[in-house]
């Protein structure tokens, strides 16, 4: 028999991230102050500033903890670590003072990129591949790593050899040095690569849930000009430019992903960047007219007074409401295992929040890929209702998944998971009224992390479910109660 552990819902958007909030940030000592504010007035928090190398890095990985239990201000000043590198991550955690039992709540995620306002040698790294030729380019200025080429081929695909580097985009600028202005001559950014893009059902409302790829780093060429006035009367005393040199540069542009509605922004509820994918899950909203996806590319360079902005929009009202027609999840064991309780109300459980497949020291698979957010043992109803050993994964599509009474987990809190990876063995851990529930895996399949969120597995499970019976049905008849989708075996 499964156990419901149910929890009251989160808290979602009390407080608000104010600043920074832009994509870079220039500072000459790396010192940052954070600001946040609270929308709700009539409660007291605590907070907790964490803080650490953006998620282009390893996600979840947050180097600092500030402030544990004890901020009571809405700001923060911190001095960035010089080896945390450029790209910053932030949040803020907090609890309510008059809450018990005490839970903790999150805000959004704000990344931005560090520019530093001192001069820094820009360091290039590009191939040889075309007979190079490099005309007057101060070495004080530019770090060649290897030669540079004579031409770009502009019309080029970004997984040609040519560019020797795959994921790169490449941007030509033109720069008058008198007048100290930047124009573009070609940016062509590649539109992100939607993998999925959907709008779900959450309590009542909706949920937009985004994954997809995009280009993260950018080889830019400058072109560097002067400007020679003619003392021509008749010529309007025009500016006749004359090349000086050209620049190469390494750009990593602020990237920001925003969802909107005909109402104005959507909060995002979770975000995170590994490499160049990203996904995002939007906090809950009721108007769907005009919901849109907006990926934009924020461009600067302060030397040459450079800034450059490119957007995307993605309409996702044409988009089908995910969960119709649709599973996205494999079966968690290699083998056909028959259930002991279903999901839904069963004469058991109101409401049974999983399915209770009869398995004794199967070996439990990842039915999609992901990350696993928690892992353990329940504890959270007390010793005598515990589900045991357990593990969660946030999946690929947003979603996630649960596996209580685990006798062993092979998986860790942080780590990717892989569709079909074996990630533990069911077990009889954990207990019922202070009793041991017998050999089960106890699987649920989530919206969100929630366990309130819970839907019936069926649903998302891709497998033959009228081969998957219920056990000892003839002798215990109330085994086939609840969401049976074979209701007489």
């Amino acid at each position: 028999m499964g156990i419901g552990f149910l929890k009251a819902s989160p808290v979602y958007a009390d407080v608000q991230l104010v600043s920074p909030t832009d994509s870079i940030v220039e500072t000459s000592n790396r010192s940052i102050t954070f600001k946040w504010k609270k929308i709700d007035d009539t409660r007291e928090y605590t907070y907790m500033l964490e803080i650490g190398p953006s998620i282009f890095g390893e996600a979840g990985m947050w180097n600092a903890l500030i402030g544990v239990g004890s901020i009571k201000q809405t700001e923060y000043t911190y001095t960035i670590p010089d080896e945390w590198g450029d790209e910053i991550s932030w949040w803020i955690k907090y609890s309510v003072d008059d809450e018990e039992p005490k839970k903790t709540y999150s805000s959004t995620i704000s990344s931005f990129k560090i520019l530093s306002t001192y001069s820094q040698e820009i360091v290039v790294q590009t191939p040889a591949v075309v007979k190079p030729v490099v005309k007057n380019i101060p070495v004080a200025t530019v770090k060649l790593e290897e030669e540079i080429p004579e031409s770009i081929n502009w019309a080029v695909d970004t997984q040609s050899p040519v560019l020797g580097v795959s994921d790169t985009t490449v941007c030509k600028f033109k720069y008058l040095l008198n007048k100290k202005t930047s124009s573009v001559v070609e940016c062509n950014i590649h539109s992100p690569s939607m993998v999925d893009l959907y709008m779900y059902k959450d309590n009542g409302q909706w949920r937009v849930y985004a994954k997809g790829g995009f280009t993260y780093r950018l080889l830019g060429q400058i072109d560097i000009y002067q400007c020679k006035r003619s003392w021509n009367p008749l010529s309007w005393f025009k500016c006749d430019e004359e090349y000086l040199r050209t620049e190469y540069l390494d750009i990593y542009p602020g990237i920001a992903v925003t969802v909107s509605n005909s109402d104005g922004d959507i909060q995002i509820q979770e975000y995170s960047n590994q490499g160049k994918m990203f996904d995002l899950t939007s906090q809950r909203f009721t108007d769907t007219k005009g919901l849109k996806l907006h990926f934009s590319y924020n461009i600067l360079e302060t030397k040459y007074n450079l800034k450059h902005s490119y957007g995307y929009d993605f309409d996702i009202t044409s988009v089908k409401e995910f969960g119709k027609n649709t599973k996205p999840f494999s079966f968690p064991f290699a083998k056909i295992v028959g259930v002991t309780q279903w999901h839904g109300n069963t004469a058991f459980q109101r409401p049974h929040t999983g399915i209770d497949f009869g398995s004794t020291k199967e070996e439990v698979l990842a039915v999609l890929d992901g990350q696993v957010v928690a892992n353990g043992w329940d504890s959270f109803n007390g010793e005598c209702m515990s589900g045991g050993n357990y593990i969660v994964i946030k999946q690929s599509n947003g979603m996630y998944t649960a596996y209580f009474h685990l006798q062993e987990s092979y998986v860790k809190y942080g780590q990717k998971i892989s569709k079909g990876m074996v990630i533990g063995v069911s077990g009889n851990t954990g207990s019922w009224n202070c009793q041991a529930l017998k050999y089960h895996l106890h699987f649920e399949t989530r919206l969100n992390r929630s366990q309130s969120s819970h839907v019936n597995p069926v649903e998302y499970v891709e497998t033959d479910w009228s081969k998957v019976l219920t056990l000892n049905a003839k002798t215990i008849p109330e085994r086939l109660s609840g969401d049976n989708p074979h209701p007489s075996y």
